[in-house]
């Protein structure tokens, strides 16, 4: 893939990636709600401006051009193998709850899990509209050049 623009490092403060971009000589830069680590370049809230260019509000969007790149760390610890084992009932944490305690637990992560993935469905539409390639991996879900898929995060 050949990027012709800037790089959007979504949801990533570390500066690793965005660093790693701007060596090789392309405009990089990163955005997150946090900026623990004294890298982020843009600290804003990116589900509100998702929402907002879903809405067709102004929004950061606007001002992404088709040859960048989107490259989005999208918060996965709700799509990992991890999780699957707390719906299971059967992560380490839950050994002592009662089945009450799990279910109840179970409730509030399946309305979490929702609201990630509808975001995640809502990024990738308001993205598809103005930009030609989308680097999105997140554990169980990839989306790569308009395409989502499911994949395995254990390969046979």
């Amino acid at each position: 893939m050949k990027i012709n623009g800037k790089v959007h490092c979504f949801f990533e403060q570390s500066g690793t990636f965005k660093n790693e971009f701007r060596k090789l000589g392309y405009e990089a830069y990163d955005y997150d709600i946090q900026n623990n680590h004294g890298e982020t370049d843009y600290v804003i809230d990116l589900f509100a401006e998702i929402e907002k260019a879903y809405s067709g509000e102004v929004s950061i969007f606007d001002a992404i051009n088709p040859d960048d790149l989107i490259m989005a760390f999208f918060p996965c610890i709700h799509f990992c193998d991890a999780k699957t084992l707390f719906f299971k009932g059967e992560h380490i944490s839950q050994r002592n709850w009662s089945l009450a305690k799990i279910m109840g637990k179970n409730v509030q992560l399946a309305k979490e899990r929702e609201c990630f993935f509808e975001m995640l469905m809502k990024l990738v539409a308001v993205v598809s509209k103005t930009i030609s390639d989308l680097l999105l991996k997140i554990r169980g879900i990839q989306v790569v050049e308009h395409t989502c898929k499911i994949i395995s995060s254990n390969p046979p």
